[in-house]
């Protein structure tokens, strides 16, 4: 996946705990405040897989030569 797709995933999440912390606070029911921690977590997850995208091409794709040794290694 790319960048631009995880952070539009993750910012679908972030969208959905925000609409369930809502329900929780209305309503005091616990099943949604235990889908607002597990969609808060992806979305936290796949924001860091967003992040860990541009380090990951940083590295495979860098000016300095390192990139082609990295790639080489494997």
């Amino acid at each position: 996946m790319t960048k631009a797709e995880l952070e539009t995933l993750s910012e679908r999440w972030r969208n959905k705990s925000e609409s369930a912390l809502e329900r929780y606070q209305e309503t005091g029911t616990q099943r949604y405040y235990r889908e607002y921690c597990n969609a808060e977590d992806l979305a936290d997850a796949l924001k860091m897989a967003a992040d860990a995208a541009d380090a990951h091409a940083v590295v495979v794709h860098g000016g300095d030569g390192s990139g082609y040794v990295c790639t080489m290694a494997r």
